[in-house]
């Protein structure tokens, strides 16, 4: 049974009756010209969510480099940098009770895998100072905070219908309340028209329960800092302090910047090469500290190389010259991944002089290949 609201103006009481959207499309175009229909105060009532639009019709990758397989519907981005996955289905539409739960999950774990950052940066055509209200330092780690959240998997998935289906309606709520760095909320758009074509649009959301809300809080993310971190590695591996430090001192004073997340299991750094003048920037090692498995580690981050790394046989013989210094194989598959080092090995000297000195050799041929 559809519902009516009622409009009081200067002529009395006008009936609105809920409608239909005519077409998938007129409803995605809605979204696309009006972001502020997404709920961004029912979604956190203490902080409203404010959105950009990345791109409509978002192609994800199923390959590190590859061509799109999947097309989003939506990707916004709100003002902490967390990627917001948005699929339109109207209720008529019998793919919106479970087929639309797997092809967004598909969508989210190929797009935090491929998606990349710079590309996003590309996309977006607006203004954060407008958009955000940011000062210059909010503007200049925008981005790498988008890259950690998605790295780290903190992204929103939100399915959008003008009525969500009881059988979705418990899906979202369980994965919300299962999931603690990702967000799963349904929103339901309800439209109401009068017979003179006024329209309002009321929308609702899905799977905020309150045992979700506290699963979040539980972990929510910390802006790390050197101190912080390194006192994180010390809790989870004292051996690895050491190391961790001279890794962090010997890079920064190598002019490679250190960017500090904020994930609250997996704290984590991201060594950073810039050029000079900013405009381009090579991420190429990420050192962690699980507090779940208490253990310190390391990756290579091999699909992030720019020139003259960026091909497929560069890459194969960097992994060559890695799997020298270490003594160990690394699967040749990895060389478009981010394949895992061993840390401890760093603790041995020569090993460590040769590693430093192969990422030295890496920084200055980006910096010269790139200038």
């Amino acid at each position: 049974m559809n519902n009516t609201i009622f409009l009081q103006n200067e002529n009395g009481i006008v009936p609105l009756n809920e409608t239909k959207y005519e077409t998938e499309d007129l409803f995605q175009k809605l979204i696309e010209n009006y972001p502020s229909i997404l709920a961004g105060d029912q979604i956190t009532p203490d902080a409203p969510r404010k959105w950009i639009l990345i791109s409509r019709e978002m192609g994800i990758p199923s390959e590190s480099g590859g061509s799109a397989c999947w097309s989003l519907d939506h990707l916004f981005l709100d003002q902490d940098g967390i990627p917001t996955l948005v699929e339109v289905k109207r209720s008529t539409d019998t793919r919106i009770r479970r087929e639309v739960v797997g092809q967004m999950l598909d969508y989210a774990a190929n797009a935090t895998a491929y998606w990349k950052v710079e590309e996003l940066q590309e996309l977006y055509k607006g203004d954060l100072y407008t958009a955000f209200d940011f000062d210059e330092d909010q503007k200049a780690s925008y981005w790498d905070i988008v890259e950690n959240n998605l790295r780290s998997g903190k992204i929103r998935l939100m399915f959008v219908a003008d009525a969500i289906p009881d059988t979705l309606r418990r899906i979202i709520e369980f994965l919300n309340s299962q999931m603690n760095n990702t967000e799963v909320l349904g929103l339901e758009i309800k439209q109401f028209l009068s017979s003179d074509n006024h329209r309002i649009l009321v929308p609702n959301l899905i799977g905020r329960t309150l045992q979700a809300v506290d699963l979040k809080k539980t972990y929510q993310a910390k802006q790390w800092d050197y101190e912080s971190f390194l006192n994180v590695v010390k809790s989870v591996d004292g051996s690895a302090y050491a190391l961790t430090k001279r890794i962090i001192d010997d890079m920064t004073e190598f002019g490679c910047r250190i960017y500090y997340g904020k994930g609250a299991k997996y704290p984590a750094i991201v060594i950073i090469a810039d050029l000079p003048d900013k405009s381009l920037k090579m991420q190429f090692l990420y050192i962690y500290a699980s507090l779940q498995t208490n253990t310190v580690g390391a990756e290579v981050y091999f699909n992030y190389l720019k020139r003259p790394y960026e091909t497929t046989e560069a890459r194969l013989q960097l992994k060559r010259e890695f799997e020298k210094i270490f003594s160990t194989r690394i699967p040749d598959d990895s060389v478009n991944r981010q394949p895992r080092i061993p840390y401890e090995a760093l603790k041995d000297e020569s090993i460590y002089q040769a590693f430093f000195g192969k990422i030295k050799e890496m920084v200055e041929l980006f910096r010269t290949y790139c200038n």
